[in-house]
């Protein structure tokens, strides 16, 4: 928990391609403690930007297809979790070996 507070809210957003929505990512997590996400459609070398989006949040994700494949059409998938750094709790993040679960 957060340093007086009894409760967390947890938000989930279908974001469809994470990428140059920076901006309604902040506009969600200032709202919430916790952001569930789906469908960011990044690769793994990108799952970075997750923790690039607010330096206020720590965050663990997963790709949801092999970025070493020659990549043609739409893209899919992908999970992630932002969770505000000043929750006072442990968090652990297992290693799944899952492109769709994270």
């Amino acid at each position: 928990m957060m340093e007086g507070r009894e409760s967390i809210v947890i938000g989930s957003y279908n974001c469809r391609g994470a990428q140059h929505k920076q901006e309604y990512f902040n506009t969600l997590l200032s709202k919430v403690d916790v952001l569930c996400s789906q469908e960011h459609w990044l690769s793994e070398p990108q799952l970075p930007f997750l923790g690039d989006i607010n330096d206020k949040f720590s965050y663990a994700g997963v790709s949801g297809f092999d970025s070493s494949a020659v990549l043609h059409g739409r893209l899919y998938g992908g999970c992630g979790i932002l969770w505000r750094s000043d929750i006072v709790a442990k968090v652990c993040v297992p290693n799944t070996d899952s492109e769709r679960l994270c």
